[in-house]
């Protein structure tokens, strides 16, 4: 089989749809010699894409021309992107299949394809989206998920919500749950821990929050939750916050919390590299996860891959995901959250047992495995058009 992958997700840094797909690539290019895929990106590859190209013989990169004049706002360029550079590229391949690992998918394809759609957030809440969002992407998402040969997602609880929104039948949806990266994401040595926390300025105990920074995470519940345990005695406890920086998000979230944030309580590190992460995950009390929704919670896992007790939501994706690894608590009650902190913080023998189960839960979840899976989903595209 020729299959074409839109690869134009995998940036510089290892984050969000890029990541899995990156992990998705190279688990199939261990897996697979036999099938030659395209990786069809936008301008000169990344490093990642140059290493997975090196790799195996049967990956080749092509780049969909888009124009970069700065003058033209992002969103026109996105369409050009979507809409007309990535079809003439998928053209000059002529592929049996094509992955689009998002749902922006071409109008005008006329190959078989399947679609890796994540979460549907901006169908559950369409107001936290912009119109032109919701008039572009929820488009072509509704009406391209209905001629897509598979869908593919990674949770139950977003095929749950396929069906709901899309109303696409049960039977055309395959759950491929996400892996984690075992080699990298496991428990740190001392000496890194502490070279890592030094890095970032963070002294004594602290509780962590992973996964990006916008409004289905529910930084500002979390953030009232930390303040309870201040207003409560609890001063020597830090909050670290990872993710790309968004000046008006966080400017929003100190302004919510109507007090001021001091440095040595709550640190924004920005984007923090993965080697560095499994060092933040591993110096740890928790990571706490109070998300709204989620269509898998991947930062739990490997959280748990590093010997850390999670906190998570008891809705969503993640109770699927995390079972009774976790501590469920309600992402909707500040109390909730501020009392699960503080039990990690208190009862040892409940880290202990969380560590324990995380150590179990998170090694049922392999690359290696969901790769294995989707070779049988594109299987089951190409010979759903034979019939």
């Amino acid at each position: 089989m020729r299959i074409a992958v839109d690869v134009r997700p995998i940036g510089p840094t290892q984050t969000g749809i890029g990541k899995v797909t990156w992990n998705l690539l190279w688990e199939l290019g261990r897996l697979d010699s036999s099938n030659d895929y395209f990786l069809i990106g936008q301008g000169k590859p990344t490093q990642q894409i140059n290493e997975l190209a090196r790799k195996y013989p049967n990956f080749r990169y092509l780049a969909s021309h888009t124009p970069y004049d700065n003058k033209l706002p992002y969103f026109a360029r996105a369409i050009y992107s979507d809409q007309f550079a990535l079809p003439r590229a998928i053209r000059q391949i002529k592929p049996d299949l094509v992955h689009f690992s998002w749902f922006n998918v071409p109008i005008k394809i006329s190959r078989s394809f399947v679609m890796l759609i994540h979460d549907l957030y901006n169908f559950a809440e369409p107001d936290r989206y912009s119109w032109k969002f919701r008039l572009y992407y929820n488009s072509i998402v509704k009406r391209m998920a209905i001629r897509a040969a598979r869908i593919i997602t990674i949770s139950k609880a977003s095929r749950d919500d396929i069906i709901k929104f899309l109303h696409i039948p049960k039977e055309r949806i395959d759950v491929i749950y996400l892996g984690v990266n075992h080699e990298l994401f496991k428990q740190p040595d001392r000496p890194e821990i502490k070279r890592v926390q030094i890095k970032f300025g963070i002294r004594g105990d602290y509780i962590i929050n992973t996964g990006g920074i916008g409004a289905r995470k529910n930084l500002r519940a979390l953030l009232s939750a930390f303040f309870k345990l201040v207003d409560n005695g609890i001063k020597d406890l830090c909050l670290v916050i990872t993710g790309k920086i968004n000046a008006d998000i966080v400017a929003d979230l100190k302004l919510s919390t109507e007090r001021k944030i001091l440095n040595d309580s709550i640190r924004f590190t920005g984007y923090v590299d993965e080697r560095d992460l499994v060092c933040l995950y591993g110096g740890a009390l928790a990571l706490v996860y109070p998300s709204l929704y989620e269509g898998f919670g991947l930062p739990v896992l490997e959280a748990m891959a590093c010997g850390t007790p999670v906190i998570a939501s008891n809705i969503s994706s993640l109770p699927e995901i995390a079972q009774s690894a976790a501590l469920l608590v309600s992402p909707a009650n500040e109390e909730e959250i501020a009392r699960g902190i503080l039990e990690m913080r208190r009862d040892q023998r409940l880290r202990h047992n969380l560590i324990q189960m995380g150590l179990k839960r998170c090694r049922e979840f392999l690359w290696s495995k969901s790769a294995a899976q989707l070779l049988i989903a594109y299987q089951k595209a190409v010979d759903s058009k034979k019939v």
